[in-house]
C-alpha cells in the first residue's frame, strides 16, 4: 500500500482536520488514549455477555446438523476435507454454491476442543459477536478523530453499544452456524479499523494487516465484497471539502487499489472453484428467491422491522415496547433539530452521516438473493453487517458531534451546550437499554427451540427402546420452527440428531419421517406414502410432536377411504361474520382426499363498487378427536371465491396436509366467510377420496430402496417404476416428468395436487400405455443431486386429466451418473 500524502500526516488546524490524520499528543495524552480505550473495550465485552449469556445454554439447530457429521468425518481420518473447502464448493453441498472455508476452520477448532458439546460452540459465537463490537468501536474512534479524542471515544463507545444491543442479532448469536455473519463482519470491521489506522499513522504494518483481515473476511462470507466500495466511499467522504474532486479521486485510488485487486482475485477464484461468480442457492429454492425479489425488498415491511425489530410472536402490535421505541426515535429527531438550531452540530458531521447511509446501502446489496426479514425476525442474520452502519448512523443522530474548536459566529451558552450534551448521552443510553431489553426477549425462542430439540432426541430414544426391534417410529411432524427460531427443517437434519456422535446409536434407521427432502412447506406430506404405512400397524407406531407440552404424543390413525355427502349444514352466526358448521362427522382423518364445497357468491346490495372490493375467500377449519369446535389456528385452509353468483365447486386438498391427518378423527368442519358485503349460498359439502382422480406411481423395491425420509436410491444403474393412470376418465396418454436438479414440483405451485404438466420439468416422456412400468437410467440425470419423478394422465389432445401422481423423491451421486450407457427412459412391454 502506498504511503499516505504528506498533507494528511502533517498537523492541521483543528477546524480543518479530517479523520485520516495523525493524532499528535503529549506523552500523558497518548498514555490516556492507550489506556482508556482498553477499559471501554472491557466494558463492551462485559455488556455483550450480559445481553447474550443465556445463549450459552443453547443447542444445535437446523443447519448445525449439516456441519456436525462433516466435522466428525474430518476428525475421523479425513482432515483433507477442510483443505477441500479452499478450492471447491463449501462442503460439496448439493443445491448451494458458497465459498466459506474459514467458517469450517472455526467449527473444527470448537470440535477439537469440545467434541459435540454445544456450550463451546455458543461461546465462540458470543466471542465473535464481541470481537465485531470491539472492532467497530476502534474503527469509530479512528473515524471520528477530527472531533477530538474525547468526543471520538464517547461516540465510538455509543456506536459499539448500540451494535452490541441490536435486537436483530439473535439469529447470529444464538444459532451456531449464524457465526457465518459475525465472523465475516468481525474481520471486515477489523480491516476498516486497520485501514484508517494505517493512513493516520503511516503504519505499513497496519495497512498490511488490513489486507489480511479483508482476505479472512472474504473466506468467511460473500458479504465481504462490500469492503472495497465502502473504503472508497470512506475516502471520498473523509477528504477536506477544499480538496478538488480530482484530488480526492486520485487519493482514493492510491489508498484502496490493493483492496480492489484482492477483490478481483477473489472473484476469479470463485469462477474457477465454483463455476459461478455470484453463487447462492440453485434449484427451485433459488428460483423461488429470485422470483420473490420485489416482494422481499419492497413489499414485505422489512424496513419497518429494521427500526422496530420486535418479534411479532413475542410482542403484540402497538405494545408498550414499540411505543417507547417510537418515543425515543422522536426525541432523537427533536434533539438533533435543536442541536442544529443552536449550532451545536458540526457541519463536518454531515459527511459521516452520508458515509454511514451509503455504507448501509452497500451492506444490503449482496443480500439481494436472500434478503427476507419476516415478522418473527426470521432472516435477520442477512442484515447483521448492515447493523454496523445503522448503529453509526443512529449514534451520529442521537448524539451530534461538535467541532473540536469552536468556529466564528454566534455560539450557544456553555451551560446550554453542556445540558444538550448530557441530554444526547442520556437519550442514546436509553436507546441502548431499550435495544438490550428487546434483544433479551428476542433470544427466548432460540433457547426454547434448543430445549425442544434436546427433548425430541431424548424422547425418541426412549420410545425406540420400548419398541420391538423390528418396529419403527413414524413421526408425522418434526418441529421446524419455534416463534421464528430454526429447529429441524428436514429428515436429513433429524438423522444427524439421532445418529453418532450426537446419539449413542443409529436410532434414525428406525425413525420414519414425512418432512421436505430439503426445504419446503412443513404442513405438506405425500398421502400415498402415509397410507401405505398406516396399513401396517404392526410395523409402524405413529407419533406427533407437541411443542406446548414438549413431548411426543401417540397418534391413532386408521386405514380408511370412504366417500360421503353432507347437504344440510347447520347455520350459526358468529359476531359480524357468518359461518356454517357441519353436524358431527366422526370421520377418520385418513379417509378422504378432498372436501368439496358447492356454493355461489355475489356482492350484496350494500356493497361498494366492485373495483374497491377485495376478492372473497372461503375458510375451512375442523375439530379433531375430543374437540367440540374447530379452535386451532393451524387447522385452516383457504380458497378464493368467484363472486359471480354462479354455483361453483371449491375443493380443499385435505389429505396432503399434516394438520388434517394429525386430527386423527374429524369431528366437525366449519366454513367461514370473513368478508362483508358478499352473499354466499352453500348447496352441499362432499367428502371424497381420490381413487379415480389421482394417478399412481410407485418405485419397484427390487431396483430402488426407500430411506426412512422417503427418499429413494437406485440399487444399480437404473430404477424401475410402476404407474397407473387407467382409472382417470378419458385418459389416452401418460406423461412422465423429471424435475430439474435440486428442484421440487410443489415449490412452484404449493401443492402435490397439480392438474397439469409443469413448466419447470427437466424432461418428460409420453406413452399411450395408461398402465404399466418403465425403467429410468441414472444416465438420464444431468448431475448429482435431488430429483422428483411423477406421472400425469392426458387426454387425446394432451390436456391434463385428474391429478398428477404423488411424486417419488430420488437422490443420485456422481458415481451413478457416470455409469454404463443405456436408454434414458424405456417403457416396458406388458
Amino acid at each position: 500500500m502506498p504511503s499516505p500524502p504528506a498533507e494528511i500526516i502533517a498537523a492541521a488546524r483543528p477546524s480543518d482536520q479530517v479523520p485520516i490524520q495523525t493524532v499528535k499528543a503529549s506523552g500523558r495524552s497518548v498514555l490516556a488514549l492507550l489506556n482508556q480505550p482498553l477499559v471501554l473495550c472491557v466494558i463492551l465485552t462485559a455488556f455483550n455477555f450480559i445481553c447474550c449469556y443465556r445463549s450459552l445454554s443453547g443447542y444445535f439447530l437446523a443447519d448445525d446438523f449439516v456441519h456436525i457429521p462433516y466435522l466428525a468425518r474430518v476428525f475421523d481420518g479425513h482432515p483433507e476435507l477442510l483443505l477441500d473447502n479452499f478450492h471447491s464448493n463449501w462442503m460439496h453441498t448439493s443445491g448451494t454454491q458458497f465459498y466459506r472455508p474459514l467458517i469450517s476452520i472455526t467449527l473444527a477448532v470448537d470440535y477439537l476442543v469440545a467434541g459435540v458439546n454445544p456450550f463451546v460452540y455458543h461461546l465462540s459465537n458470543l466471542l465473535f459477536q464481541t470481537a465485531a463490537t470491539v472492532f467497530l468501536f476502534l474503527f469509530a474512534v479512528r473515524l471520528l478523530a477530527e472531533f477530538g479524542i474525547r468526543q471520538a471515544r464517547l461516540s465510538g463507545f455509543l456506536v459499539a453499544a448500540l451494535f452490541a444491543a441490536c435486537p436483530l442479532h439473535s439469529e447470529v448469536i444464538s444459532w451456531v452456524i449464524g457465526r457465518v455473519d459475525s465472523v465475516c463482519t468481525a474481520f471486515l470491521l477489523a480491516s476498516l479499523w486497520l485501514f484508517v489506522k494505517g493512513i493516520q499513522t503511516g503504519s505499513k504494518r497496519a495497512s498490511a494487516l488490513s489486507l489480511v483481515a479483508f482476505a479472512l473476511s472474504l473466506m468467511s462470507k460473500e458479504m465481504a465484497v462490500t469492503l472495497p466500495p465502502t473504503l472508497t466511499l470512506l475516502c471520498l467522504c473523509a477528504w477536506p471539502v477544499s480538496a478538488s474532486l480530482k484530488d480526492r479521486v486520485v487519493r482514493c485510488v492510491r489508498q484502496t487499489w490493493p483492496f480492489w485487486l484482492l477483490l478481483f482475485i477473489y472473484l476469479a477464484m470463485r469462477v474457477v472453484f465454483l463455476g459461478t461468480l455470484t453463487g447462492g442457492y440453485s434449484g427451485s429454492v433459488g428460483e423461488g428467491l429470485s422470483a420473490s425479489f420485489t416482494k422481499r425488498f419492497f413489499e414485505s415491511g422489512a424496513y419497518y422491522k429494521l427500526l422496530f425489530p420486535l418479534n411479532c410472536e413475542l410482542f403484540n402490535p402497538g405494545s408498550g415496547t414499540e411505543r417507547n421505541l417510537k418515543m425515543l426515535y422522536l426525541l432523537t429527531a427533536v434533539l438533533a433539530t435543536a442541536a442544529i438550531a443552536l449550532r451545536l452540530w458540526s457541519a463536518s458531521a454531515v459527511r459521516y452521516i452520508i458515509f454511514a447511509g451509503g455504507w448501509f446501502v452497500l451492506a444490503l446489496i449482496p443480500t439481494y438473493q436472500v434478503f427476507n426479514l419476516s415478522d418473527s425476525l426470521f432472516g435477520s442474520r442477512f442484515i447483521y453487517l448492515a447493523t454496523a452502519p445503522m448503529a453509526l448512523l443512529l449514534a451520529l443522530l442521537a448524539c451530534p458531534l461538535r467541532p473540536a474548536v469552536p468556529g466564528n459566529g454566534w455560539q450557544a451558552p456553555l451551560a446550554v451546550a453542556k445540558l444538550m450534551r448530557l441530554a444526547n448521552v442520556v437519550l442514546t443510553a436509553c436507546l441502548v437499554i431499550c435495544f438490550s431489553s428487546i434483544l433479551y426477549k428476542n433470544n427466548q425462542p432460540w433457547l426454547e427451540a434448543g430445549r425442544q430439540v434436546r427433548e425430541l432426541k431424548l424422547q425418541t430414544e426412549k420410545l425406540l427402546s420400548n419398541l420391538a426391534p423390528d418396529q419403527k417410529l413414524a413421526i408425522l411432524n418434526v418441529p421446524q420452527k419455534f416463534k421464528g427460531a430454526h429447529m429441524i427443517y428436514n429428515a436429513a437434519m433429524l438423522s444427524v440428531l439421532l445418529s453418532k456422535p450426537l446419539s449413542n446409536d443409529k436410532h434414525y434407521e428406525r425413525v420414519v419421517t414425512f418432512e421436505p427432502i430439503n426445504f419446503g412447506e412443513p404442513d405438506l406430506l405425500v398421502a400415498s406414502r402415509l397410507r401405505a404405512l398406516v396399513e401396517r400397524p404392526d410395523k409402524y407406531s405413529f407419533y406427533t410432536w407437541n411443542s406446548k407440552e414438549r413431548r411426543l404424543l401417540p397418534l391413532q390413525l386408521t386405514p380408511s377411504q370412504v366417500q360421503l355427502s353432507k347437504d344440510g349444514l347447520e347455520a350459526r352466526p358468529l359476531t359480524d361474520d357468518s359461518y356454517l358448521l357441519s353436524p358431527p362427522l366422526n370421520l377418520p382423518s385418513t379417509a378422504t382426499d378432498f372436501v368439496d364445497v358447492y356454493l355461489s357468491a355475489k356482492a350484496g346490495e350494500d356493497a361498494p363498487s366492485s373495483s374497491s372490493l377485495a376478492r372473497p375467500v372461503l375458510i375451512l377449519s375442523w375439530s379433531g378427536r375430543n374437540e367440540a369446535l374447530p379452535v386451532q389456528a393451524e387447522r385452516r385452509l383457504f380458497v378464493t371465491l368467484e363472486p359471480d353468483g354462479q354455483l361453483h365447486r371449491y375443493r380443499f386438498n385435505v389429505s396432503e396436509h399434516k394438520s388434517w391427518i394429525m386430527s386423527e378423527q374429524i369431528g366437525r368442519v366449519k366454513l367461514e366467510f370473513p368478508f362483508k358485503h358478499y352473499q354466499q349460498t352453500v348447496s352441499r359439502i362432499v367428502f371424497s377420496n381420490g381413487r379415480t382422480e389421482i394417478a399412481v406411481l410407485k418405485a419397484d423395491k427390487r431396483s430402488l430402496h426407500e430411506a426412512p425420509d422417503g427418499n429413494c436410491y437406485l440399487n444399480g444403474s437404473a430404477g424401475v417404476f410402476n404407474y397407473d393412470a387407467s382409472m382417470l376418465p378419458g385418459v389416452k396418454q401418460v406423461a412422465v416428468e423429471l424435475s430439474r436438479p435440486n428442484s421440487w414440483f410443489e415449490h412452484y405451485t404449493g401443492t402435490y395436487r397439480d392438474t397439469k404438466l409443469s413448466e419447470h420439468a427437466l424432461k418428460s416422456w409420453r406413452t399411450e400405455r395408461t398402465k404399466g412400468s418403465f425403467s429410468l437410467a441414472a444416465r438420464a440425470f444431468p448431475s448429482a443431486g435431488y430429483y422428483q419423478l411423477r406421472i400425469c394422465g392426458l387426454s387425446g389432445s394432451g390436456e391434463g386429466l385428474g391429478y398428477v401422481s404423488d411424486p417419488v423423491n430420488l437422490q443420485l451421486d456422481s458415481g451413478q451418473i457416470s455409469g454404463p450407457e443405456q436408454p434414458a427412459l424405456e417403457f416396458n412391454a406388458k
